[in-house]
């Protein structure tokens, strides 16, 4: 492959980006399909929409674009005509902290099975040596009879 036709190429891609940049009006529509797609009544995805179409920022780097929505602490991605929700530092923060949640609950879980594993295996125990005391004692019974 020539130089020329790599460098053919990137500009044919860079043209491309330029081209399909998405503007404020596709994010909008964007927000509202979502929104149709998520919310169950239509009173509650027209609050929503209204809501994130109010306060966000658009960045227009020429070749794509990035809309932040300070409300929910979200990124856009636009490129190429498509928006790319972008994860954010806050939201990985949450899922650590459901993470860890759902891990302590679970080690509380598996805590308390233990115990009751450890009691019925106890109460096991107990009861195959009271059975084998019972057994014992018979064949002592057994042996001083004959």
């Amino acid at each position: 492959m020539s130089k020329a036709n790599v460098v053919l190429g990137l500009v044919a891609v860079l043209a491309t980006a330029f081209a399909l940049n998405p503007d404020e009006e596709s994010f909008k529509k964007y927000i509202d399909t979502k929104m149709k797609n998520v919310g169950s009544t239509w009173f509650e995805r027209k609050i929503v929409s209204n809501i994130s179409t109010l306060v966000y920022k658009r960045e227009d780097y020429k070749l794509f674009s990035v809309i932040n929505v300070p409300e929910n602490e979200t990124n856009y991605l636009g490129i190429f005509g498509l928006w790319i929700p972008l994860p954010s530092s806050s939201r990985f923060s949450e899922l650590k902290k459901d993470v860890e949640k759902d891990l302590k609950d679970a080690g509380k879980n598996i805590k308390n099975q233990y115990k009751s594993v450890e009691k019925d295996i106890k109460k096991k125990a107990e009861e195959i040596q009271d059975g084998l005391e019972k057994k014992g004692e018979e064949i002592q019974k057994a042996i001083k009879s004959e």
